[in-house]
């Protein structure tokens, strides 16, 4: 009876364990399954990010170049290469960008120095760079680390004569501007001397008006005047009629 009470708390004891070892292992797995998800996700992300930053990257400096005949596909170190002229004090730069050893380059030089592959800049890692223009429109197909690809394509929307039209533009738009301020001093002023104007004639007005006034009013008094003689000189004439009487 003892014996078969020791067994049978051995088989609870041995399957308690086996319990425990399999929530342990479910429990690892667990942890590392969810540790690997994470660790995609984050590599996926930071992935993303970096695809977007070499996107935005390379189309702003396509931008900065905004002019047809300012970018060009040239071969130079025997790459092929986006190159980015521009003029500095009348002298000429250009900006390659440019896949070399598997990393994406920058490098600016003279237009008149050779260009050195492993003496650009370093901007990030890449698989492939492949440049192309087809009249004003420039596209460029790039593939990461990772094997996808990422296309920016951007249109060309000045001309290399924009900068002078713009200059005349703006001239232009200055001159219309002191002209019409002009006008608008000759109106406010033309608009003062009326008003002056309307004031004068109004004090002439006032003046006549008043000139009138006085002269009805001399005229009335010496109407009174004549009438109050008249008055006087009548009694003495009866009187005297009456003496002679």
């Amino acid at each position: 009876m003892k014996r078969r009470n020791v067994v049978h708390h051995g088989m609870q004891g041995l399957f308690v364990f086996v319990l425990l070892a399999l929530f342990a292992m479910m429990s690892v797995m667990l942890v590392l399954f969810g540790a690997q998800m994470y660790r995609g996700v984050v590599d996926r992300m930071d992935q993303n990010n970096s695809d977007r930053v070499l996107f935005s990257y390379v189309r702003s400096m396509i931008k900065a170049q905004d002019s047809i005949g300012s970018v060009k596909v040239e071969d130079a170190g025997g790459i092929t290469t986006l190159a980015l002229h521009e003029n500095i004090d009348g002298t000429e730069y250009v900006t390659w960008l440019y896949e070399y050893d598997g990393k994406l380059y920058e490098q600016f030089t003279r237009a008149d120095t050779e260009m050195l592959p492993d003496h650009g800049v370093e901007i990030t890692e890449i698989k492939a760079f492949a440049p192309k223009i087809e009249g004003q429109l420039v596209t460029v197909d790039m593939m990461d680390i990772a094997g996808d690809m990422i296309q920016v394509t951007t249109a060309l929307r000045c001309s290399p004569d924009a900068d002078i039209i713009e200059d005349s533009a703006a001239e232009d738009s200055a001159s219309a501007g002191a002209g019409s301020e002009d006008t608008a001093d000759e109106d406010e002023f033309d608009e003062k001397a009326s008003d002056e104007k309307a004031s004068d004639d109004k004090v002439i007005t006032a003046a006549e008006h008043a000139k009138d006034a006085a002269t009805n009013a001399a005229g009335a008094a010496e109407e009174n005047d004549s009438s109050d003689a008249a008055g006087k000189g009548s009694p003495n004439t009866d009187d005297g009629r009456g003496a002679m009487t």
